[in-house]
């Protein structure tokens, strides 16, 4: 956000404001370490009043915290057994469900139908009903103070001002659900943002003026984490336009840069090796990747950087687009580095390219260097990448590392690009020959609706390619949220059985 992250408050560290003790939690859980960091991780729910029990069997596994009342309370059994729950149904106004309290048969004679209550517990399935399990409870009074409650909850009501902050947090329109991790459960959480909150003084705007139909920046940032009557839109809204702001001015900034940078021009050559690659492969590209591949040669054959985004669905032919391009630095004496983010990946690319290039009948050489190569591999590929007798290398982030060098680099191919960031990707980049700087094309299978990519990649043309080449059936891709559900990493693994036992495969 423009202002905040560089302000004195922002950088102040936590246990000033909330205490060592609290401080450790916060850097152990979440990596904490300012008050910057505590109030940019914002909340991923709100529950107002009437839909806090707005879950499904999507949600099983997940913590709840909301304000309930008592609907009814299941007959104690005839002989006590504290072994059992209380078991008590709860309801939003609009929805009941079972809640299963543990050690607190002493709470049955303070609740009868309507008293309020602060529940924290897990969301799970019983023959095939939803229902809250291990649950904690407070009560909340009619006056609105907070009266016995069960586990953690009531470890945060123990003193005073442990009271007062209890209340004034739920007395708020909207309570703010935080994503409890490592001993620190949300509810807690809440709380630690609200002192914080409270510490923070007001915060100046960082633009000039207020966006219009937009608030100021210091109630959006509170109205994020505490909103208020109105829903926390308003508020998100501002930090999103901060955000996006941010992000355009940064890449603005980085094509001013590169509009002043030198590339080396790498003409097309009439019967090189580009042309003796098309007439060699045993299959017609598709309309998309000619298209493509033409754009590619008209950028590198210029003398300002190439900068473009090659994206397609694994198996829409985006590597033998990027060797095309490799290719025509080669005709123009240039040199090549491909960078993939795992030594998996580098090694299937470099097999893809060395067997579409001996197919073809090209000679072109090609080099792998990876982490895990033996000490006299490792040297010389990088005597022939200083050298240039390798015109293609292919590695991971040992690409990177220090003592590589090129004799005379002119494109760098990037897959996977969001595996990378820009200063890594600017770090090859910065071995050209001369204070030139080479040619850029990032490759992403990650489906990026395009004006998405040009928002987020303003600074890289970008290039699509939409169609499958012919014989190939559509891919299907799927995210899958391993830690927040997983019954569905289980259900994921049993696709993967059912594909495979097809004769199919899965990228993972």
């Amino acid at each position: 956000m423009l202002g905040w992250l560089g302000s004195d408050y922002a950088r102040t560290p936590l246990n000033i404001v909330v205490g060592p003790k609290i401080a450790k939690k916060l850097h152990t859980a979440f990596g904490m370490e300012t008050v910057s960091d505590a109030l940019t991780n914002f909340p991923k729910r709100y529950v107002a009043q009437g839909k806090s029990l707005d879950v499904s069997f999507s949600d099983i596994g997940d913590t709840i915290t909301t304000v309930v009342e008592v609907h009814s309370i299941s007959p104690a059994p005839a002989f006590a057994d504290r072994r059992k729950p209380l078991k008590i149904y709860v309801s939003d106004g609009v929805r009941i469900l079972p809640a299963a309290i543990f050690g607190a048969e002493w709470l049955r004679n303070m609740l009868h139908p309507g008293v309020r209550l602060l529940i924290v517990g897990t969301l799970s399935e019983f023959r095939n009903e939803l229902q809250l399990k291990n649950v904690d409870c407070m009560v909340l009074k009619a006056d609105g103070s907070v009266g016995a409650a069960t586990g953690k909850l009531a470890t945060l009501t123990k003193t005073a001002k442990g009271i007062a902050e209890m209340q004034r947090l739920l007395t708020r329109p909207y309570l703010p659900i935080y994503r409890g991790r490592k001993g620190v459960a949300g509810i807690h959480l809440a709380l630690y943002m609200q002192r914080i909150l409270e510490w923070l003084p007001l915060q100046p705007d960082p633009l000039p003026a207020t966006p219009e139909g937009l608030t100021d920046f210091d109630s959006a940032l509170r109205g994020a984490h505490f909103p208020s009557i109105a829903g926390p839109d308003i508020a998100l809204a501002r930090l999103k336009y901060d955000e996006a702001l941010e992000l355009q001015l940064a890449v603005g900034a980085r094509k001013r840069t590169q509009a002043s940078l030198t590339a080396p021009a790498c003409m097309e050559v009439a019967g090189g090796l580009r042309d003796e690659l098309r007439r060699g492969l045993p299959f017609s590209l598709t309309d998309g990747q000619v298209a493509v591949a033409a754009d590619i040669a008209q950028d590198i054959a210029r003398s300002n950087p190439m900068n473009r985004l090659l994206a397609g669905e694994v198996g829409s032919g985006k590597t033998v687009v990027a060797l095309l391009g490799m290719l025509q630095a080669v005709d123009s004496s240039r040199q090549c580095a491909m960078l993939a983010p795992t030594e998996v990946l580098a090694q299937q690319h470099y097999r893809s390219l060395t067997a579409m290039l001996e197919q073809a009948g090209v000679a072109v050489t090609v080099r792998l260097l990876t982490g895990s190569m033996s000490t006299k591999e490792r040297r010389a590929t990088l005597l022939e990448a200083v050298n240039g007798e390798a015109d293609i290398v292919v590695g991971t982030h040992a690409l990177l590392s220090e003592g590589v060098e090129f004799f005379d680099l002119g494109l760098v191919v990037v897959d996977e690009q969001h595996r990378f960031g820009v200063r890594q990707r600017d770090q090859l980049r910065s071995r050209g020959r001369g204070g030139m700087t080479p040619h850029l094309l990032v490759m992403s299978a990650t489906p990026i609706p395009r004006t998405v990519a040009m928002t987020i990649f303003g600074d890289l043309a970008v290039s699509q390619l939409t169609e499958l080449p012919r014989g190939r059936q559509e891919i299907q891709s799927f995210v899958v949220p391993t830690l927040e559900k997983p019954r569905w990493e289980a259900r994921t693994w049993e696709r993967i059985g059912e594909e495979v036992a097809k004769g199919n495969r899965a990228f993972i």
